[in-house]
């Protein structure tokens, strides 16, 4: 049997057009302790280690983590219609403080 990570099995389908995702990377940018549940969020393509990836910034222009590896081909080619942080959990383990979804178009 093909053990399939349970963060694929929860993502959306590309023709729905709507991403919802745990951000990725929070523990590194002291700035995502700092936002609100509901804030807008801009979308930047960039590259990190060499790779092609998707940064999310807060509404101050502050980088807050990034779009999972796993969704990255997803955004890719893709305009991002709306993108807002809609958890926050500043409790949770940092892999699941902030959540964000997006709509493609």
């Amino acid at each position: 049997m093909l053990a399939v990570s349970a963060r694929l099995l929860r993502r959306p389908a590309a023709e729905s057009g709507q991403c919802r995702f745990h951000v990725a990377g929070v523990r590194f940018h002291p700035a995502a302790g700092r936002v609100r549940e509901g804030e807008p969020l801009e979308v930047r393509p960039e590259l990190f280690a060499g790779e092609r990836c998707f940064a999310l910034y807060s509404s101050q222009g502050e980088r807050i983590g990034y779009v999972p590896k796993e969704l990255a081909g997803e955004v890719e080619g893709r305009a991002v219609r709306t993108a807002v942080l809609s958890e926050v959990r500043p409790f949770a383990v940092p892999w699941k403080r902030l959540r964000a979804t997006i709509e493609l178009g």
